[in-house]
């Protein structure tokens, strides 16, 4: 068997190609985190979101989304966001980035809707409550493991009001051939609301 040395350490050659393996997914890794922390249209940060206020606006701040769909790059974001779900074995942890992820996907198509990308609207929307199905569902999970949930269910609730505030927004901003997918969505989430008090009571 033919050996190499790695750091002064005689290592068979397969062992040492699984190690500079490593190395590379690691450098990998990095440079999409990398590349989304360089070429993140930071002007969004700075954009004006009172268009989706309502005569009572939810207390709830949706966070930066960070690239949109219609960047070259977006695809970098969707694989580093997958592999960290997969990487996530906690319900509730689970459940808290799966809320995130929606929040930050409700808050990009009310940014796609601003610059007329209506056809990515739907779909951004529709994955945002995607998102937030899975995080009820893990909800689910940590109640029935006995976890201390509440604190994420009031975020539920909170994120789930201020999400129906921006959906209707956007209906207003879209053409008139998808307002009718936004109204798919926007009862989506008016279910989700009746679903959270029916599996998590405020009076328990």
């Amino acid at each position: 068997m033919t050996i190499l040395r790695a750091k002064g350490i005689m290592l068979p050659s397969i062992l040492y190609s699984i190690f500079c393996m490593k190395k590379y997914v690691f450098l990998f890794l990095c440079l999409i985190i990398f590349s989304i922390t360089i070429f993140a249209p930071k002007t969004f940060a700075q954009a004006d979101l009172t268009g989706t206020q309502s005569a009572t606006p939810t207390n709830y701040e949706l966070p930066y989304p960070g690239l949109l769909p219609d960047n070259p790059l977006y695809f970098l974001k969707a694989v580093r966001d997958r592999l960290i779900s997969v990487l996530i074995n906690d319900s509730q942890k689970k459940a808290e980035f799966n809320l995130l992820t929606s929040d930050k996907k409700v808050n990009a198509a009310w940014f796609l809707a601003l610059g007329g990308k209506d056809d990515l609207v739907v779909t951004t929307l529709s994955k945002s409550n995607n998102y937030f199905s899975e995080a009820v569902r893990m909800s689910q999970v940590s109640k029935k493991a006995g976890k201390p949930i509440n604190s994420l269910i009031e975020n539920l609730r909170l994120s789930l009001k201020k999400h129906e505030e921006v959906a209707k927004q956007i209906e207003q901003k879209v053409k008139k051939g998808k307002k009718e997918n936004v109204r798919t969505e926007i009862f989506r989430i008016i279910e989700f609301k009746k679903n959270i008090q029916l599996l998590f009571p405020q009076n328990q």
